[in-house]
């Protein structure tokens, strides 16, 4: 048999480059690709939807089992509804010897798991192949119920990463037992190994603060919970010693745009004082954070007693939540603050965020990445007005910042005759401005009013989807992007070629 045209190095360059349907078909020309290719196909992860998915890729894996099985590395489960030999299929891929599977995703897990549905008065035998997997280092699950959560129970791998979408409460859900959906519970296999977990939906029992499980590993945190009396700050200072970034947060702590005053809930500050209090009294926090994310009132309700060097307020702060974020700042005392402030009139002259920072706590801010959201009353204040104000405060209160990243987003201004940068007459005053304006100049102006200033940024923006609420019932959703519905569509055409791939070779004679 003749040899190829080009170097086998070469051909298998263009292989790992190339599109999975070129690929398996460029295995068909010598050996050599049909042996290495393979790896290539499977290395970078599997996605399996149907049976008939299953049961093609189990033969071409069977194939040349010995090359093959080591180079599955990462394995998408999705949909559910798998016939029994769909079920067969992916027991035997799980179970093979030479599996050495590190990632694992299931995507409605519940659906997945009951496909196997053979003995209901025993665990299903997909679930234990999947509870069985040793090597397994990152699980993805998400649509979990009873069955579902009882599979994190019974895995015996020492995982290093987990994310686990619990999915709300319903009234069909067979699980309500709060801690059901408490991860410090649901991982303890993996207490020694866990470096970080991430989520939604947690739920945690009210009345145990402190749980026996400890995760000595983990640095990361970034979930949701779903119930009132969350979050237990306590309950994870003690189950997560070593944390340094954190972000738990819940949906219903979000109140710009919906009408509602969170001064008016009490929970959030029975809440925040049960925290505080329990920090106080057994006379822990948490000494290795380096950074918190959230919601102002997340981050409130959290009610922590330690100084983060980072805090990064999620939401836009009116004038009515200043309140919140003043306390979050003497909570805290963080370094470096990001946040977005809702309307030009907040730092006007002995205006709210005046008095959020002319407290003790806030002269340890160095650093402020600063996003100022201009409302559509703010149509005709002057710029150079705006950076005066800013300017003004800074110096009033005599906080000795370091470095300003100064974002002016002016989505809610554009007039809807055209796009920003096109030719016509503007209508709004400051809109004009922002566009013409020199950045270099004003943060020239800036750093020289602000004398302890070493590095000032300033940047336009344009984005209006999170701050469409100060529109009332003006404001009207933005469209999907083009690219985001090619990029889904990309990965779907790549996920049903692959299946095509599969079931080529199977009528091939794999």
């Amino acid at each position: 048999m003749a040899g190829p045209a080009f170097p086998i190095d070469l051909l298998l360059m263009i292989m790992e480059v190339s599109h999975r349907h070129t690929s398996s078909r460029m295995m068909r020309t010598c050996r050599t690709l049909y042996r290495v290719g393979a790896r290539m196909l499977i290395c970078t992860g599997v996605s399996l939807r149907t049976s008939e998915e299953a049961i093609s890729f189990l033969r071409f894996m069977r194939a040349d089992p010995d090359r093959r099985f080591p180079h599955l590395r990462s394995l998408k489960i999705s949909r559910g509804n798998f016939s029994r030999s769909g079920v067969h299929a992916l027991r035997g891929l799980l179970c093979h010897r030479s599996l050495a599977l590190e990632t694992l995703t299931l995507l409605d897990a519940e659906a997945v798991l009951l496909s196997d549905n053979t003995n209901p008065l025993n665990p299903p035998t997909l679930l234990m192949a999947i509870a069985s997997l040793q090597s397994l280092k990152h699980l993805v699950i998400d649509g979990c119920d009873a069955i579902a959560l009882s599979l994190l129970r019974y895995m015996i791998a020492p995982l290093q990463t987990a994310s686990l979408d619990l999915g709300l409460y319903t009234s069909w859900s067979s699980s309500t037992n709060a801690d059901d959906r408490n991860p410090i519970l649901l991982l303890t296999q993996s207490s020694d190994s866990l470096r970080e977990l991430r989520g939604s939906y947690f739920d945690c029992n009210p009345a145990i603060i402190k749980f026996d499980v400890v995760y000595p590993a983990v640095r990361l945190i970034n979930a949701s919970y779903t119930s009132s009396w969350m979050p237990s700050t306590l309950a994870y200072i003690h189950a997560f010693p070593n944390l340094e970034h954190l972000s738990l947060t819940s949906t219903s702590n979000r109140f710009e745009g919906n009408g509602n005053d969170p001064n008016t809930v009490p929970h959030l500050f029975s809440n925040r004082d049960c925290n505080i209090h329990d920090q106080e009294n057994y006379d822990v926090t948490w000494e290795h954070l380096q950074e918190v994310a959230g919601s102002v009132i997340d981050l409130f309700v959290l009610g922590l007693v330690c100084h983060v060097p980072t805090v990064r307020v999620l939401d836009d702060i009116s004038a009515r939540m200043c309140r919140f974020l003043h306390d979050v700042i003497a909570d805290m005392k963080p370094e470096s603050l990001v946040v977005t402030v809702a309307g030009s009139s907040l730092f006007a002259a002995g205006g709210p965020m005046d008095g959020v920072l002319r407290q003790p706590a806030a002269q340890q801010l160095r650093h402020l990445e600063l996003e100022l959201c201009f409302a559509p009353r703010d149509w005709d204040v002057k710029l150079e007005d705006i950076l005066d104000n800013i300017s003004a405060t800074f110096l009033s209160v005599g906080i000795p910042l370091h470095s300003l990243g100064l974002i002016l987003n002016y989505g809610l201004l554009i007039t809807p005759q055209g796009p920003p940068g096109s030719s016509f007459e503007r209508a709004c005053p400051l809109e004009r401005e922002l566009v013409s304006m020199d950045c270099a100049r004003a943060e020239q102006l800036l750093s020289d009013a602000i004398p302890s200033l070493q590095d000032v940024s300033i940047r336009l923006s344009t984005e209006r989807e999170p701050h469409q609420y100060m529109l009332g019932a003006v404001g009207e959703d933005d469209m999907p992007t083009g690219s985001e519905g090619s990029s889904e569509s990309d990965a779907a055409e790549i996920e049903e070629d692959f299946a095509m791939f599969m079931l080529e070779e199977d009528d091939a004679g794999w």
